[in-house]
């Protein structure tokens, strides 16, 4: 990274690279499970799973895991 020049209001203005790393985001972690029954095709996350027993919160149908 290199300063390029400075903002009206004293701030440095950086120049560099553009190859940084994709951080992670919360949608990439959090695997969603999705309903067995195809007319419904709810999708739920794998901890309301758990705490419903594997049973689709809209038509009570078993959920795929």
């Amino acid at each position: 990274m290199s300063i390029i020049g400075y903002t009206p209001g004293g701030n440095p203005i950086f120049f560099g690279p553009f190859n940084k790393p994709r951080k992670t985001t919360k949608s990439d972690k959090n695997t969603r499970f999705s309903c067995q029954n195809t007319d419904c095709n709810h999708k739920t996350t794998k901890n309301q799973a758990a705490k419903n027993g594997d049973v689709c919160f809209s038509c009570k149908s078993q959920l795929k895991r």
